[in-house]
């Protein structure tokens, strides 16, 4: 059954939903896709929507799409990249480790040059090479922690965390755990999702049909999930806000 619902000419692709390679993300196909849950689990529910609150509600949506889609690219890319950027940063440390060596030999050259006065001053000075070596040392010294900081924080082994600390750069990862289907991703999807329907719907729709539409909407980005860890997920949430409610001294003033 198909259904024509939204105006995809009026889904405008906000700053905030960047692209992505996913071809169910395509808004005519994503709301093509979309229609008939919808239908059955919330306009069903409902009554009359107007136009302008449903094109809205389908923006956040297709917004909430593209976010899950691409974190999950991103973190799919962190651990795929992981083994060639760790490969990368121990073969520069071991070029630093050689450079170090070799101003240290430099130093110790220079020292028995000082003592030569059967050669011209500038001769018995080798700071200018020694100098030179410590420039080009600096910057294998940041190469290799700035490879130890591509490297996402729940990926590194020891030692890489305090190289990391050292890169003269600012460099940001997902805050989700690069984990395969990763729980945490999820538990953030259902999240966003639930307080847009809750928003779009002001609590209308009963609980086992948002669970669906969830669902639903996430078998769009190729993630398979059931009702019932919908359900727990949504359960759990609304237990932690209840009890950071109940603990905080200013709900009860």
């Amino acid at each position: 059954m198909a259904f024509t619902l939204w105006r995809v000419d009026s889904i405008k692709k906000t700053a905030d939903s960047p692209l992505s390679e996913n071809p169910n993300l395509d808004p005519k196909t994503f709301y093509g896709n979309l229609n008939e849950s919808l239908v059955e689990h919330i306009l069903s529910q409902m009554g009359k929507v107007p136009r302008s609150k449903l094109e809205k509600f389908g923006n956040q949506l297709l917004v909430i799409a593209y976010y899950i889609s691409k974190m999950k690219e991103r973190l799919d890319f962190e651990r795929e990249a992981e083994k060639a950027i760790r490969a990368s940063r121990v073969n520069l440390g071991r070029v630093k480790r050689k450079i170090q060596h070799s101003i240290e030999y430099l130093r110790q050259a220079e020292e028995t040059a000082k003592g030569m006065q059967e050669l011209r001053p500038d001769l018995r000075s080798l700071e200018p090479a020694r100098k030179a070596l410590e420039r080009v040392e600096k910057r294998f010294t940041d190469l290799e922690a700035s490879a130890a900081a591509l490297i996402h924080p729940n990926l590194r082994k020891r030692g890489e965390g305090g190289l990391a600390d050292k890169t003269p750069y600012k460099l940001q990862h997902p805050k989700f755990k690069p984990t395969p289907g990763s729980q945490q991703v999820l538990h953030s999807a259902v999240d966003m999702l639930d307080d847009e329907i809750q928003r779009f719907t002001r609590g209308k729709v009963p609980p086992h049909h948002v669970n669906e539409f969830i669902v639903e909407f996430l078998k769009l980005l190729e993630w398979n999930t059931s009702s019932a860890n919908v359900k727990t997920i949504r359960f759990r949430r609304r237990r932690k806000a209840s009890d950071d409610t109940s603990s905080d001294p200013r709900a009860h003033q």
